[in-house]
């Protein structure tokens, strides 16, 4: 056996090690016949191999009866090796109640930490020197990473492991919920948060959150509350000043009433400026996308917040409202995956993913629309807006194919979500600007496939229906005049559209798209037939181009009803305008001028029976004819 010793052996220790260490024990102590082992440098070694398997029984590595059973057999080697022995057992002895003592007493360090920062409280004018002290205290802290580094080490290899038992799935179950009261006490950096948010030191507070990864720190519950508070403390003074109940006791929750205050604050303040400034509109516009819709989705179906939120998103325009939804959907879970995992009322809550799933069903079961338009009734305002950025966006979903395979028909899909558009737009109360915005601007890129949902929307909301094969007795309805027109020139009759054509009115004319949607349509029928009609099928051109047609005569009469006759003549281009410049054909020229030169012709004959008395003894013979005469002379 030479000098050297395996030190591997001590973790597979048997016969043959046993033999091994004596044999090694033997050697060395053959060097030290008559002389006393504390001389020289040979006694290390052999006083590290007894360390080590002295250290090993301790551990359990290696059993008692085997570890005394090989000291005895070198006790009689040297008189010194039971003095040497006994040195080393007080050495482990000592360093295990060390180690007891620390798991137990894991404060101490803290208290260490205590006393360093009581005595830099006394003596400020040292900071130099308690600067570096606590640099140094900080350095040779030592955390305990050995449970976490073996827990994420055992769930690597759960998920390279497959298991068919039911029992062992836990893909359904919530991950256990962290302890915030062991981490707090763990955690110095967020218990010096915590002081910090409690004295109103905001500034370093936000200094010191920014030096955590994103919404870690206010993913803790007691930083979240201590954050609440600390709002509460700054809008206090001025939200009773402005609050619309100041006499009301405040409740002690703090989740939903800092949403509410912040809510009414920030309306308040928008709708108290004539003209709101860039720096408040974005701080408001950053308030709303990273906090109260994300709090929303948190809350279990709060309708009544879901409405003070939508009292203050209506005062933006829809594309920043759509814009904070598509954040809702997509950017916002990603970055707090808890929001995944909520459950409650969707559709208060978290609206953008069920009417995706609800939208992806109408349009492959299009016998779904009429109860899931039933079942919307209870909407929140905020949920009605999300429904209509939901429509828009599977509107523009370039992943499907608008078109069957035969290239000749537009697709069931699309023809299902513009008949579930039209009948929700038409039955509730929702904004539908942007999907006016979103017809006008496929018009604009020369696709007319989505006229098919304008044509919807016409259709419901005005009560006005594009025929396209007709009878001989709705072709005589149809030259009379409004109500004759309604009663006898449609197949279905609608009613109660007096309110939803209205609200398409208005829509129009906030956006000022009334006169611009005829004039893309007009031109649109001259693109369908001189550019679709090179790359596509003789029956879809054909198809195409009676859909446009029928969309404008039915869009036509839906102005020409509802406008105000000289609003509808001021908006209007001049017939020679329409036809030289905006190179429209000659018939729809006249076709949308129609209605505005019969206003001035018949307020032109008004004018002229106010000032001659003697026309109301005419005959209807004489008044026809004399509403030639006054024809020519315009």
């Amino acid at each position: 056996m030479g000098p050297n010793f395996k030190w591997e052996s001590f973790k597979v220790w048997g016969e043959k090690e046993r033999i091994e260490f004596v044999n090694y024990c033997q050697s060395m102590l053959e060097k030290f016949q008559g002389t006393s082992l504390t001389s020289g440098s040979e006694p290390k070694d052999l006083n590290f191999v007894l360390y080590e398997l002295c250290k090993s029984c301790v551990n359990g590595d290696i059993s008692i009866e085997t570890t005394v059973s090989a000291l005895n057999e070198i006790l009689s080697l040297h008189p010194e090796i039971p003095s040497l022995i006994a040195d080393i057992l007080c050495v482990l002895d000592i360093e295990t109640q060390s180690s007891e003592l620390g798991q137990q007493n894991r404060k101490i360090q803290n208290r260490v930490l205590d006393v360093i920062l009581e005595s830099f409280e006394c003596k400020p004018n040292y900071s130099n020197y308690f600067c570096q002290l606590l640099h140094s205290y900080f350095w040779i802290f030592r955390h305990n990473k050995s449970a976490r580094i073996d827990g994420a080490q055992l769930y690597i290899k759960q998920l390279n492991s497959l298991s068919t038992n039911p029992a062992n799935t836990d893909s359904n179950k919530d991950s256990p919920k962290t302890d915030s009261k062991i981490e707090f006490e763990d955690n110095q950096k967020l218990g010096l948060l915590a002081a910090l948010i409690d004295i109103g030191d905001w500034e370093h507070a936000h200094q010191l959150i920014g030096c955590f990864p994103n919404y870690y720190a206010t993913s803790h519950s007691f930083i979240a509350k201590k954050l609440c508070s600390l709002i509460h403390i700054l809008i206090d003074d001025f939200y009773k000043k402005h609050s619309f109940t100041p006499h009301v006791k405040a409740s002690p929750t703090y989740r939903s009433s800092s949403d509410g205050k912040i809510i009414r604050l920030s309306r308040y303040w928008m709708n108290s400026k004539s003209e709101v400034p860039e720096y408040g509109l974005s701080a408001i516009s950053n308030v709303m996308d990273e906090c109260l819709l994300p709090s929303l989705s948190l809350l279990e179906g709060n309708c009544c917040i879901a409405e003070d939120v939508w009292s203050l998103l209506k005062l933006f325009p829809y594309q920043s409202r759509y814009t904070f939804y598509y954040n809702w959907k997509t950017t916002t879970n990603a970055s707090h995956p808890m929001l995944i995992k909520v459950k409650g009322k969707l559709s208060h809550s978290n609206p953008g993913y069920i009417f995706d799933y609800i939208l992806s069903q109408i349009q492959t079961w299009d016998n779904l629309i009429v109860p899931v338009i039933d079942s919307l009734k209870y909407l929140t305002s905020v949920s009605y807006d999300v429904l209509a950025c939901c429509v828009i966006e599977a509107l523009g979903n370039s992943a499907k194919e608008r078109m069957k395979h035969d290239g000749t028909s537009i697709s069931l899909w699309l023809s299902s979500l513009a008949n579930f558009g039209g009948a929700v737009f038409k039955k509730y109360p929702i904004d539908i600007s942007g999907l006016l915005q979103h017809v006008a601007n496929q018009l604009i890129a020369g696709k007319s496939l989505d006229l098919l949902i304008l044509k919807e929307v016409v259709q419901k909301m005005a009560g006005i229906e594009a025929s396209e094969e007709m009878t001989a007795e709705q072709l005589e309805a149809m030259t009379g005049g409004e109500l004759l027109r309604s009663e006898g020139g449609y197949f279905n009759q609608m009613r109660n559209v007096k309110k939803s054509s209205q609200r398409l009115k208005e829509s129009l004319l906030d956006q000022d798209l009334a006169i611009p949607l005829c004039l893309l349509m007009a031109q649109q029928r001259n693109c369908i037939l001189y550019h679709e009609s090179d790359n596509s099928h003789v029956k879809l051109v054909g198809k195409l181009y009676d859909q446009c047609q029928d969309t404008l005569v039915q869009y036509g009469s839906f102005l020409a009803n509802n406008l105000n006759m000289e609003d509808y003549a001021n908006r209007l281009p001049p017939v020679s305008a329409l036809m030289t410049e905006y190179s429209i054909q000659t018939d729809v020229a006249f076709y949308l001028s129609r209605p505005s030169l019969n206003h001035i012709l018949n307020s032109k004959f008004e004018e002229l029976r106010k000032q001659d008395k003697s026309m109301k003894t005419l005959t209807t013979p004489q008044s026809t004819k004399k509403y030639i005469e006054v024809a020519l002379i315009l």
